[in-house]
This record gives C-alpha cells, sequence and structure tokens, in this order.
C-alpha cells in the first residue's frame, strides 16, 4: 500500500503543476512534443536558425492560434526552427529562454541570404539604393527611416542616408515595405550587425543584377553626348525620327563632355536596372531639389552656393547670391536635396558607336573566393609533375564548396558559380579538368598556363590591395 500512496501523490502533484497555465504551457505541454532534432539549413547544412523581425511578435499554442504562450518576443531576437506547416506560413520554434510555440513566418526571416534575382541565369543578389523621392507629397529628407515593422505605426529604430546601397531581405506581403540589411548574409551569432530593419518601398529603386556602366570616353569626339529619356519608347522615337529637335525636351540628363577621363576599375558606375536589346535603364544621383518649392535647382548655382558657404564658414555670415534671377540665401543651403533619377538611354549612337562599357559586379566574399581557386589550380600545376583530372577538379572544389560537373569548362564554372561571365576563350581556363589534364603533359603549355594565372593572381591582389 505506501507504493500505491506515493503513486497517488505523485498523479496529485502532477495534476497541480498543469494547473497552473504558465508550467502547463510553457514547459510540458510544448517542450514535450518538440521533435528531438531542430530542421536543417538547406543554405548552411546546420540547425535552421530564425531571426525575428517584428516588434513584439508572439508564439501561439497552434498555428495560427489566439492564445499568446509568452512574453513577446524581441526584435532580431535569433530562435531555433523544429516543425512547420504544410503551407509553410507558421513554424514552431524554440527562444534561448527554452519557450517554444508556433510564430507567423512573416514574423520572422528563415533566409541566411539577402534575396536574389529570379531569372535562372542571374545569380545577382537583390539590392536596392534608398532614394530621396522628391515626388513624394510628404517632401524631401535627408534621412530615410528604418522601422522595426512593415508599417508607420512601428517605431522608427534607424535612420539611413540617400544614396546608400542595401540588401533585400524580405517583403512585408503588400509591396509596402521591404526589409534591408547592411550584408548580403546575416549572422546568427550577431543579427543586427548585418540587418537594419523595414524601409518603406517609396523610397527604393531595386537593382536585381550585378551590371554597372559608364560612358565610353574613348570616342566621344567622334559621337555625340549620350542622352536619357524616361520611357524606352521616348529613346526609340528620338533615335527613328528625323526632327530629333522635337525630343529635346524629353531629355532627362545629357553627359557630361567635360568629363574625359575613363574610370578607375573601382569607381561607382551607373546601376543597370534593365537591359532590353540595344537599351539600358540606368539609374544616376539627379540633380537638386529645393523642398520648398519642388522644383530642380541648377547644379551650377549649387556649387555656387556650395562655394560661396566654404568661403564665409567661419564668419557664419548669410550671403545672397543672384543666379538666374533668384536670390539664394547660402544659410538655406540644407533645403537642397538631390535624389536618384532612372532613364533610359542606347548602347550605340545614331551612326553605330559605342556609348557604354559595362563592368559586372561581384561581392567581397565571391572576390576572395575566386582569387583563392586561381591560386590554388596554380599552386598545383606549379609543385607537381604529374597533374591528374582529379588534382584540378579538387582544387576548384576546396575553394569553392561547388562540384565540377562532368566535362564542364573551368569558363563556364566561374560563370555559374560567381555569376560574372568569363571569356569562354581564355588561354587558360577554356577547358574542362580532364581536357586541362591532356594539355597539361606539354611543358610548353605548362609553361604559359602557369605565367597567365600568375598575371591573374597580380591584378586580382592588385584590386584587393
Amino acid at each position: 500500500m505506501p507504493n500505491l500512496k506515493l503513486t497517488f501523490s505523485c498523479i496529485y502533484f502532477f495534476c497541480y503543476l498543469l494547473s497552473i497555465d504558465a508550467f502547463a504551457i510553457n514547459t510540458i505541454y510544448l517542450n514535450h512534443n518538440l521533435p528531438k532534432r531542430p530542421l536543417i539549413n538547406p543554405e548552411t547544412g546546420a540547425s535552421w536558425k530564425a531571426v525575428v523581425v517584428i516588434d513584439k511578435a508572439t508564439l501561439t499554442l497552434e498555428p495560427g492560434g489566439s492564445k499568446n504562450l509568452s512574453q513577446p518576443l524581441d526584435f532580431m531576437e535569433v530562435v531555433t526552427l523544429y516543425k512547420r506547416t504544410n503551407n509553410k506560413d507558421y513554424y514552431l520554434v524554440k527562444r534561448d529562454s527554452g519557450q517554444s510555440g508556433w510564430i507567423k513566418s512573416s514574423d520572422i526571416l528563415i533566409n541566411t541570404y539577402c534575396m536574389k534575382s529570379p531569372a535562372h541565369n542571374n545569380p545577382a543578389y537583390l539590392k536596392i539604393f534608398v532614394n530621396n523621392n522628391w515626388r513624394l507629397k510628404k517632401g524631401l529628407i535627408n534621412e530615410i527611416p528604418i522601422r522595426n515593422g512593415p508599417g508607420e505605426h512601428y517605431p522608427v529604430i534607424d535612420n539611413v542616408c540617400v544614396f546608400k546601397i542595401r540588401y533585400a531581405f524580405k517583403n512585408d506581403g503588400k509591396n509596402q515595405y521591404i526589409f534591408v540589411g547592411n550584408e548580403h548574409l546575416w549572422n546568427n551569432e550577431a543579427p543586427a550587425a548585418c540587418l537594419s530593419g523595414w524601409i518603406h518601398r517609396d523610397y527604393c529603386i531595386m537593382w536585381d543584377n550585378p551590371v554597372a556602366t559608364y560612358y565610353i570616353k574613348d570616342n566621344f569626339i567622334q559621337r555625340p553626348p549620350v542622352q536619357t529619356y524616361t520611357s524606352n519608347d521616348d529613346l526609340k522615337m528620338y533615335l527613328n525620327y528625323s526632327k530629333k529637335e522635337h525630343y529635346s525636351q524629353k531629355v532627362i540628363s545629357i553627359e557630361d563632355t567635360s568629363l574625359r577621363d575613363t574610370l578607375d576599375f573601382d569607381t561607382t558606375r551607373f546601376p543597370v536596372l534593365d537591359n532590353t536589346g540595344n537599351f539600358f535603364q540606368i539609374s544616376w544621383i539627379g540633380d537638386s531639389i529645393d523642398t520648398e518649392t519642388g522644383q530642380k535647382v541648377p547644379s551650377k548655382l549649387i556649387k555656387k552656393v556650395q562655394s560661396s558657404v566654404n568661403q564665409n564658414i567661419y564668419d557664419k555670415k548669410k550671403i545672397d547670391i543672384e543666379a538666374e534671377g533668384d536670390n539664394i540665401e547660402a544659410s538655406r543651403m540644407s533645403k537642397f536635396n538631390q535624389y536618384f533619377e532612372k532613364g533610359w538611354g542606347s548602347k550605340k549612337s545614331i551612326k553605330g558607336l559605342n556609348q557604354f562599357e559595362s563592368c559586372f559586379l561581384i561581392t567581397r566574399q565571391k572576390f576572395d573566393m575566386l582569387l583563392y581557386m586561381i591560386w590554388r589550380l596554380f599552386s598545383k600545376v606549379a609543385t607537381k609533375r604529374n597533374i591528374v583530372q582529379s588534382m584540378i577538379e579538387l582544387a576548384c572544389e576546396t575553394a569553392t564548396g561547388e562540384v565540377i560537373q562532368k566535362s564542364e569548362k573551368i569558363s563556364v564554372y566561374i560563370q555559374r558559380v560567381f555569376g560574372i561571365p568569363y571569356r569562354d576563350v581564355s588561354t587558360s581556363l577554356q577547358y574542362s579538368p580532364e581536357e586541362l589534364e591532356d594539355k597539361l603533359a606539354s611543358e610548353k603549355f605548362k609553361k604559359e598556363f602557369l605565367n597567365n594565372l600568375s598575371r591573374k593572381i597580380a591584378f586580382l591582389s592588385l584590386i584587393l590591395a
């Protein structure tokens, strides 16, 4: 009978604990139903972590349930994913404190990397330009608010200056806000160091490819200044219409022919927003806008005001400058704001001369990876007497983590892995590992191969310097 009394006592004590809501919901019921192992992140192969991107997000007992289980989750709090509904609208998560429950997928960021362009052959990360949208009724502002939720009822937690580039991680589902970050991926140890918050789409220009461009300066004497138009149709009509002056009022920018130098490799170029046949849609920093009148201000007037302000900054005098019939006070310089403009330009002039030269952008992480891969190829060929196919394949895979396909040319492999074009007629890398094994049997080819890779390594290292 003593054992029976002990059993009744244990049952009574267990029922008493269940009568305590907090204990029953947060510990016994939920943790008992957690799977033994968390979900595996397909991007990293590790336990799947997510970060909370909504202020005061809550956990519920069941997917879509109305009863909240715990204190609201903190913005940027990291949780572990254990289960999800078939429609992926809800996830069963566990906090570091041990509490667990279901959360809306819209309240968390589950992807380690930012969004990518949906185009099959374009693996570029999706980026935004923070734009001072002077066309909004709210007027111009120098800094764009970042919120801890997709809506104006969420508090502003930070600001970002216009003209900055940020990576897009998540849409709000209503096409009104975008969750952005400073890097193209986030670290679950310190997500706030990589992620920022929500920005209204009205202040964003989307950039979904790795292409940027600039005017070709070598032939500017032989061609007229490049003109850009608001629409692709206006540009086409200008190129095809005999009376060109008819479209002069539709031009929104003209190339500055006084700037004759070509750009260095690391200098900012015009982002290409769209690429259709012979036409580019590009973005650039436009004219300044008077925040009081909403009218464009000539750039030469701005420079004149800036120069006068700089000359008199110490005595802080107010300077009246007369230009084009307007009196502009230098102390009101802050009311001149710039914004991103976008328009269409032709890759070729009316006479068929090239007007733009393009470059492809790559992240520092992938750039380092590319340099490392080329260095490993060089090192293997330089130190081994007999190079076999498997050595070449291993050098590529060790550097990038990507398996090279059967009969895949190394130049094609570079295009696929790094998302950048690579000449198919490359002296060194236009071969598959199998073909390269045969070629390297020739001492003459081997010497040329090493010299070629040595020049590539030197050039890429110079860029990093």
